[in-house]
């Protein structure tokens, strides 16, 4: 291991695994194989494990399940200031889907319970019965012209 290695903390993928997104991490891994970066991937398991926020460059959270998420949020708010402290310092954070919940103000679950997120981004998350693809929806001003994105 070179001291220009690019580390990448693999955030709870036993628990955050809704999508299959280990092959996020492994095109990440591809990627970096191919531009010549030595690029280590710590897999952090464990809800109750230290994260040495300090030690990586990237931290990849993959989506999880609303519940899932909830207890990922209790547990990673024993580390709040440090986690604040690594967005401070230009970390970066890959987030996929659901677990941007994580980051919000507040979640809102479908049965009418809500749970505080992070409380690291102005937003709040609110589950829908159903998901039809179109629940992100953006207006945007792109070429002088408004455009709908969906995702």
């Amino acid at each position: 291991m070179s001291d220009n290695a690019v580390r990448v903390a693999y955030l709870f993928p036993d628990i955050l695994c809704l999508n299959g997104d280990r092959g996020n991490i492994n095109a990440l891994i591809k990627t970096a194989e191919q531009m010549q970066i030595e690029l280590l991937v710590d897999r952090i398991n464990a809800l109750d494990a230290w994260i040495n926020y300090d030690a990586y460059d990237i931290f990849y959270v993959a989506s999880g399940e609303l519940k899932y998420i909830i207890m990922t949020v209790e547990a990673m708010q024993k580390q709040l200031s440090s986690l604040n402290g690594a967005i401070a310092d230009g970390k970066v954070f890959l987030i996929t889907g659901t677990s941007v919940a994580l980051f919000a103000d507040k979640i809102s679950r479908t049965d009418g319970a809500v749970y505080d997120g992070l409380k690291v981004a102005p937003f709040d998350c609110i589950e829908t019965e159903k998901v039809y693809g179109d629940d992100l929806v953006y207006e945007v001003a792109m070429d002088e012209r408004q455009m709908r994105i969906t995702g």
